[in-house]
Protein backbone atom coordinates (compact mmCIF):
# COMPACT_ATOMS: atom_id res chain seq x y z
CA UNK A 1 0.00 0.00 0.00
CA UNK A 2 1.25 3.31 -0.95
CA UNK A 3 1.85 5.93 1.68
CA UNK A 4 0.16 9.09 1.19
CA UNK A 5 2.81 12.05 2.22
CA UNK A 6 0.53 15.13 3.41
CA UNK A 7 2.65 18.50 2.13
CA UNK A 8 1.08 21.64 3.96
CA UNK A 9 1.21 24.30 1.54
CA UNK A 10 3.23 27.30 2.81
CA UNK A 11 2.29 31.31 1.66
CA UNK A 12 4.65 32.40 -0.41
CA UNK A 13 6.65 35.10 1.14
CA UNK A 14 7.67 38.15 -1.05
CA UNK A 15 10.89 39.57 -0.73
CA UNK A 16 12.45 42.77 -1.46
CA UNK A 17 8.89 44.42 -1.00
CA UNK A 18 8.38 47.77 1.03
CA UNK A 19 6.81 47.65 4.61
CA UNK A 20 4.12 50.35 4.47
CA UNK A 21 5.34 52.44 7.91
CA UNK A 22 3.66 55.79 8.67
CA UNK A 23 6.01 58.51 9.14
CA UNK A 24 5.76 61.25 11.11
CA UNK A 25 6.97 64.73 10.97
CA UNK A 26 9.42 66.05 13.11
CA UNK A 27 7.19 68.76 14.24
CA UNK A 28 4.22 65.98 14.57
CA UNK A 29 6.16 63.94 16.94
CA UNK A 30 6.90 67.37 19.13
CA UNK A 31 3.40 67.82 19.04
CA UNK A 32 2.52 64.61 20.12
CA UNK A 33 5.01 64.26 23.34
CA UNK A 34 3.88 67.98 24.58
CA UNK A 35 0.13 67.23 24.38
CA UNK A 36 0.71 64.19 25.98
CA UNK A 37 2.66 65.88 29.24
CA UNK A 38 -0.88 67.23 31.25
CA UNK A 39 2.01 69.16 33.35
CA UNK A 40 3.49 71.37 30.64
CA UNK A 41 -0.08 71.89 29.25
CA UNK A 42 -1.33 73.41 32.04
CA UNK A 43 1.35 75.82 32.32
CA UNK A 44 0.86 76.72 29.16
CA UNK A 45 -2.63 77.54 29.27
CA UNK A 46 -1.78 79.65 32.54
CA UNK A 47 1.12 81.50 30.60
CA UNK A 48 -1.22 82.26 27.68
CA UNK A 49 -4.28 83.61 30.52
CA UNK A 50 -1.85 85.62 31.76
CA UNK A 51 -0.72 87.66 28.45
CA UNK A 52 -4.26 88.05 27.58
CA UNK A 53 -5.15 89.20 31.10
CA UNK A 54 -1.85 91.73 30.34
CA UNK A 55 -2.66 93.04 26.91
CA UNK A 56 -6.45 93.30 27.48
CA UNK A 57 -5.77 95.47 30.99
CA UNK A 58 -6.66 98.93 29.24
CA UNK A 59 -10.53 97.57 28.84
CA UNK A 60 -10.71 95.28 31.49
CA UNK A 61 -9.25 98.49 33.62
CA UNK A 62 -11.77 100.89 32.34
CA UNK A 63 -14.67 98.93 31.28
CA UNK A 64 -14.92 95.86 33.93
CA UNK A 65 -12.88 97.04 37.12
CA UNK A 66 -14.05 100.74 36.32
CA UNK A 67 -10.78 102.77 37.64
CA UNK A 68 -7.69 104.04 36.28
CA UNK A 69 -4.56 102.85 37.58
CA UNK A 70 -2.91 106.09 38.08
CA UNK A 71 -6.15 108.00 39.51
CA UNK A 72 -6.28 108.60 43.46
CA UNK A 73 -8.65 108.55 46.27
CA UNK A 74 -7.04 109.50 49.64
CA UNK A 75 -11.04 108.91 51.13
CA UNK A 76 -10.79 105.25 49.89
CA UNK A 77 -7.19 104.40 51.60
CA UNK A 78 -6.55 101.05 52.63
CA UNK A 79 -10.17 99.81 52.22
CA UNK A 80 -10.08 96.10 52.68
CA UNK A 81 -11.10 93.46 49.59
CA UNK A 82 -15.04 93.99 49.14
CA UNK A 83 -15.62 90.65 49.97
CA UNK A 84 -13.94 91.27 53.22
CA UNK A 85 -15.48 94.25 54.18
CA UNK A 86 -17.61 92.40 56.60
CA UNK A 87 -16.35 88.99 57.04
CA UNK A 88 -12.27 90.31 57.67
CA UNK A 89 -13.69 90.84 61.47
CA UNK A 90 -15.12 87.99 61.45
CA UNK A 91 -12.21 85.77 60.62
CA UNK A 92 -10.15 87.74 63.12
CA UNK A 93 -12.35 86.68 66.10
CA UNK A 94 -12.34 83.10 65.19
CA UNK A 95 -8.70 82.93 64.92
CA UNK A 96 -8.70 85.01 68.65
CA UNK A 97 -10.68 81.94 69.93
CA UNK A 98 -8.40 79.54 68.29
CA UNK A 99 -5.26 81.20 69.60
CA UNK A 100 -7.07 82.01 73.36
CA UNK A 101 -9.27 79.19 74.12
CA UNK A 102 -7.26 76.39 72.22
CA UNK A 103 -10.94 75.02 70.61
CA UNK A 104 -11.62 76.56 67.26
CA UNK A 105 -15.48 78.06 66.57
CA UNK A 106 -16.07 76.39 63.15
CA UNK A 107 -19.83 77.30 63.29
CA UNK A 108 -18.40 80.89 62.61
CA UNK A 109 -17.30 79.98 59.13
CA UNK A 110 -20.76 79.92 57.96
CA UNK A 111 -21.02 83.83 59.06
CA UNK A 112 -17.73 84.75 57.19
CA UNK A 113 -18.70 82.78 54.00
CA UNK A 114 -22.07 84.68 54.10
CA UNK A 115 -20.52 87.77 54.83
CA UNK A 116 -18.69 87.47 52.07
CA UNK A 117 -21.11 86.45 49.35
CA UNK A 118 -23.39 89.76 50.53
CA UNK A 119 -19.85 91.92 50.39
CA UNK A 120 -19.76 90.25 46.32
CA UNK A 121 -23.36 90.88 45.71
CA UNK A 122 -23.01 94.19 46.40
CA UNK A 123 -20.81 94.94 44.25
CA UNK A 124 -23.57 93.19 41.19
CA UNK A 125 -26.49 95.07 42.67
CA UNK A 126 -25.63 98.41 43.32
CA UNK A 127 -24.00 99.28 40.46
CA UNK A 128 -21.23 100.94 42.57
CA UNK A 129 -17.62 100.72 41.90
CA UNK A 130 -16.08 97.94 43.95
CA UNK A 131 -12.44 97.25 44.89
CA UNK A 132 -12.16 93.41 44.52
CA UNK A 133 -8.80 93.18 46.00
CA UNK A 134 -9.05 96.84 47.92
CA UNK A 135 -6.84 99.85 48.19
CA UNK A 136 -3.51 100.71 48.80
CA UNK A 137 -2.19 104.24 51.05
CA UNK A 138 -2.89 106.17 47.93
CA UNK A 139 -6.40 104.70 47.18
CA UNK A 140 -5.86 103.80 44.19
CA UNK A 141 -7.31 99.59 43.02
CA UNK A 142 -4.84 97.20 44.04
CA UNK A 143 -6.38 94.54 41.24
CA UNK A 144 -6.38 97.50 38.52
CA UNK A 145 -2.57 98.16 39.36
CA UNK A 146 -1.95 94.69 39.26
CA UNK A 147 -3.32 93.78 35.88
CA UNK A 148 -1.67 96.94 34.50
CA UNK A 149 1.62 95.52 35.91
CA UNK A 150 1.07 92.35 33.72
CA UNK A 151 1.66 94.73 31.15
CA UNK A 152 5.44 95.76 32.50
CA UNK A 153 6.54 92.14 33.23
CA UNK A 154 5.64 90.88 30.22
CA UNK A 155 7.28 93.79 28.37
CA UNK A 156 10.41 92.94 30.37
CA UNK A 157 10.80 89.69 29.87
CA UNK A 158 9.99 89.88 26.17
CA UNK A 159 13.05 92.68 25.79
CA UNK A 160 15.60 90.23 27.92
CA UNK A 161 14.58 87.34 25.68
CA UNK A 162 15.09 89.55 22.36
CA UNK A 163 18.42 90.99 23.25
CA UNK A 164 20.17 87.63 24.82
CA UNK A 165 19.18 86.12 21.37
CA UNK A 166 20.27 88.71 19.52
CA UNK A 167 24.18 89.11 21.68
CA UNK A 168 24.24 85.16 21.57
CA UNK A 169 23.27 84.89 17.56
CA UNK A 170 26.16 87.57 17.01
CA UNK A 171 29.10 86.13 19.68
CA UNK A 172 28.69 82.87 17.85
CA UNK A 173 28.70 84.15 14.44
CA UNK A 174 31.70 86.23 15.46
CA UNK A 175 33.34 83.25 17.14
CA UNK A 176 32.42 80.45 14.30
CA UNK A 177 33.98 83.41 11.13
CA UNK A 178 36.81 83.85 13.40
CA UNK A 179 37.76 80.77 14.68
CA UNK A 180 41.35 79.86 16.00
CA UNK A 181 42.18 83.36 16.97
CA UNK A 182 42.24 86.06 19.05
CA UNK A 183 38.86 87.04 19.02
CA UNK A 184 37.44 83.39 18.95
CA UNK A 185 39.64 82.89 22.65
CA UNK A 186 37.94 86.26 23.75
CA UNK A 187 34.32 85.39 23.04
CA UNK A 188 34.73 82.36 24.83
CA UNK A 189 37.01 83.62 28.27
CA UNK A 190 33.44 86.23 28.16
CA UNK A 191 31.12 83.16 27.95
CA UNK A 192 33.12 81.13 30.81
CA UNK A 193 33.02 84.04 33.10
CA UNK A 194 29.41 84.66 32.99
CA UNK A 195 28.77 81.08 33.09
CA UNK A 196 30.77 80.47 36.24
CA UNK A 197 29.35 83.35 38.22
CA UNK A 198 26.31 81.85 40.40
CA UNK A 199 22.57 82.16 39.21
CA UNK A 200 23.46 84.84 36.29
Amino acid sequence: MAERVLTLSQPQIKRNEPVPVAVQSYWGMVRRRLVRDKITMFALGLLIFMVVISLASPWIGTHLLGFDPTSTDLLSRNQPPTWATDAWPLFQSFTQSCQNNAHCDWAQWGHILQSAAAGIGQCFTNGAPCHWMGTDDAGRDVLTRGVYGGRISLRIGVWVAGVSMTLGVLMGLLSGYYATTFIDDIINAIIMTLGSIPLL
